[in-house]
C-alpha cells in the first residue's frame, strides 16, 4: 500500500527532527505547551474581506489560486511598498483583489503574458531596486506559470485541477507538476517534502467556501501544518525549539538563509515535526482540533510575538513562503 503525501511530510519531517545538528527540540517543553497555547489563543477561522475577494463563487476560488500562486516571498517583505500598518501578505492579498474588483479576475491566457512590469502595476511595487525587480520578477513567472499550466492541461480552467481530482491529496500531486508549488527540499540526500502553498491553497479555498462542491475532499484534515517562516518563530520564542547560536546571530543580524540548506529545512521541518506532536497532544488529551485550525492558533500567535518579543524570524528569500 502505497504511503500518502501527507505521511511522507510527517515522516520526512521527523527524521529531520532527529538528526537535526543546527536546531534541537525540547521534548519536554511540548508536552507541556498545548494547554498554554489553547488558553491563550481563540479560534475564529475566517477571511478578512477587506483583503480577498469573498462571496464570488468560484470568482473567490479562482481569486485564491491566483493568489496562493504567489503566496511567497516574506525574505523580500522589509523592501515591498506596503500598506499602512499591514503586512506583506495583507498587502499583496488587497491589491490583488482590488485589481480583480476593477479588471476582473485575469484568464489563464492573461495570466500566461504577466510580465514582472504588470505585476509591478498590479501590486503598487516599484522595481527600480534590485529586490523589489526580483520579487515581481518571481511574481510573473508564478503567474505565467499557472496560465500556461491551466491552459495546457484544462482548456484554461484554472480551477481544472479540483474538477478533475477527488481528494485534497490529488489536488496537492496535480499542483506539484508545477515548479513553483514543488517544495520539495533534500536533507543530505533525504527527501522532505513540505509543501507550503500547495497546502495552503486548499485551506483558503475550503475556508472561503466550505460548502462548494469542488472543495469537499474526504482527506482535508489530513493536511498537515503549513511551513513558512512563522512556526520556527513561534516554536523559538516559546523554547520548543532551540538554535545552535550561529544561527541565532544570524537570525539576529537578518542575514539571509538560504533556501534549500540544511539550516533552513531543520527550522522548517522541525516545525513541522512540533507542530504535528503538539497537535496530537491536543487531540489525544484535550480537544479534537485538525491541524488546519492549529495552524490558524499559531500563525495568530506568531503576529503577537512580533508585536511583543525582539526576536526576529528567519529569513530566507525563495518561492515556498
Amino acid at each position: 500500500m502505497s504511503i500518502s503525501i501527507f505521511d511522507k511530510i510527517r515522516n520526512s519531517t521527523r527524521h529531520v527532527a532527529e538528526n537535526a545538528r543546527w536546531v534541537h527540540v525540547d521534548e519536554m517543553a511540548i508536552n507541556a505547551y498545548p494547554e498554554s497555547l489553547l488558553l491563550s489563543e481563540k479560534i475564529v477561522l475566517d477571511h478578512t474581506p477587506e483583503h480577498h475577494l469573498l462571496d464570488q463563487g468560484e470568482d473567490t476560488m479562482r481569486f485564491f489560486v491566483i493568489l496562493d500562486s504567489i503566496n511567497f516571498g516574506s525574505g523580500y517583505f522589509p523592501f515591498l511598498d506596503k500598506d499602512k500598518g499591514v503586512s506583506g501578505y495583507f498587502t499583496v492579498a488587497r491589491r490583488l483583489k482590488s485589481f480583480c474588483e476593477r479588471e476582473g479576475i485575469p484568464s489563464s491566457g492573461e495570466l500566461a503574458q504577466l510580465d514582472k512590469k504588470k505585476c509591478a502595476a498590479i501590486f503598487e511595487q516599484e522595481i527600480d531596486s534590485p529586490h523589489m525587480d526580483e520579487l515581481m520578477q518571481l511574481f510573473s513567472l508564478a503567474l505565467r506559470e499557472l496560465g500556461s499550466w491551466a491552459t495546457e492541461n484544462f482548456d484554461g480552467d484554472i480551477l481544472g485541477f479540483l474538477r478533475k481530482v477527488e481528494s485534497a491529496e490529488a489536488a496537492i500531486l496535480s499542483l506539484m507538476n508545477m515548479n513553483s508549488f514543488r517544495d520539495v527540499a533534500y536533507y543530505h540526500g533525504f527527501e522532505v517534502p513540505l509543501l507550503k502553498r500547495a497546502q495552503i491553497m486548499l485551506q483558503d479555498i475550503k475556508l472561503a467556501l466550505p460548502n462548494h462542491h469542488l472543495i469537499q475532499f474526504h482527506d482535508m484534515d489530513d493536511l498537515t501544518i503549513f511551513a513558512d517562516n512563522i512556526l520556527p518563530f513561534v516554536f523559538s520564542c516559546d523554547g520548543l525549539i532551540k538554535y545552535h547560536p550561529w544561527i541565532e546571530e544570524r537570525i539576529s543580524n537578518e542575514e539571509i538563509i538560504g533556501s534549500g540548506s540544511s539550516e533552513e529545512i531543520e527550522m522548517r521541518a522541525c516545525s513541522v515535526y512540533v507542530a504535528e506532536r503538539v497537535g496530537e497532544i491536543i487531540n489525544e488529551e484535550l480537544k479534537p482540533m485538525s491541524v488546519r485550525e492549529l495552524d490558524y492558533v499559531l500563525w495568530n500567535r506568531g503576529q503577537k510575538l512580533k508585536k511583543s518579543t525582539t526576536s526576529k524570524r528567519h529569513r530566507t528569500r525563495c518561492i515556498f513562503y
